[in-house]
């Protein structure tokens, strides 16, 4: 079974959907259940349209920091490269 994560959830249009789903919940016109399957689907939609649509791949080159068990990087050594 393939699994789908909510990385995507938090994006603009992740959050939009999310918004209109509880304003949907709130004012009673779907329930809690539908706006679920409606999350998971967007799951699973949004991943598979970058898998098979989006053909641009960026490269991060740079010094990683680990502080606080987060990898940032390095601002002035950050070099980001972006092809087709």
């Amino acid at each position: 079974m393939t699994h789908y994560y909510e990385l995507y959830r938090r994006s603009s249009i992740g959050m939009a959907l999310t918004d209109s789903l509880d304003e949907l919940i709130q004012t009673s016109h779907i329930d809690p259940q539908l706006a679920m399957k409606v999350l998971l689907q967007f799951d699973k939609s949004i991943t598979e349209a970058l898998e098979t649509k989006v053909r641009t791949k960026a490269t991060f080159k740079g010094t990683f920091i680990h502080i606080d068990s987060v990898m940032k990087y390095g601002r002035s050594l950050l070099r980001i490269q972006i092809s087709n």
